[in-house]
């Protein structure tokens, strides 16, 4: 025991209790610190387009889960925008999975920039960044989806696959009691 405790970094307990990457690239992200993103990125003649390295600390099982994850796609996760309008201008290509990224930072300004530069949404449509959003309790996103991303042919296709007993599933799945139904002819839910 005394051989690990010696072996453990002198921050460690801290690094563990603020639970985020403890990479400097991805701390500078997390903080949309655009100055110092360029003058590191370019001392070191770093590839934008570069993965994130994995970290122990790191807790959200959406960035521990997926091995290469972009630079991108966390600054989306973060809501960094001034970062991810440097490196789109740098030449990275804004891709559809920043979405469910996005949907996590709550940030209403990323996904009109992701709307306005016509980013498609994932394979399975508007559908699935709807049940990230009320997964996140992000109940505002979720309600801009539903009234503005999800146009009427998307309704309309999603009436034929249960969208009803699809977004209660959803909000009985992760507590988010705002979008519980206020009638129960959906009993086929529970």
């Amino acid at each position: 025991i005394e051989r690990m405790n010696k072996e453990v970094e002198e921050n460690f307990y801290e690094k563990r209790l603020e639970g985020a990457n403890d990479d400097y690239l991805c701390e500078l992200i997390r903080n949309n610190e655009i100055k110092e993103f360029i003058r590191f990125t370019e001392q070191r003649n770093l590839s934008l387009e570069i993965c994130i390295k994995r970290s122990i600390f790191e807790t959200n099982q959406l960035l521990t889960d997926k091995f290469d994850i972009s630079l991108i796609e966390y600054a989306s996760f973060y809501g960094s925008n001034d970062i991810i309008k440097y490196i789109e201008k740098k030449g990275v290509e804004l891709t559809s999975s920043m979405w469910i990224y996005a949907i996590h930072s709550c940030n209403a300004e990323l996904i009109r920039y992701l709307e306005d530069n016509h980013v498609p949404p994932p394979t399975n449509g508007y559908e699935r960044i709807l049940e990230e959003s009320i997964k996140c309790h992000h109940n505002e996103i979720s309600n801009y989806i539903i009234d503005n991303l999800m146009n009427e042919e998307d309704h309309q296709n999603n009436i034929e696959n249960n969208y009803n007993d699809n977004l209660y599933r959803y909000a009985v799945e992760s507590h988010n009691y705002c979008f519980f139904p206020a009638n129960m002819k959906y009993k086929n839910m529970f």
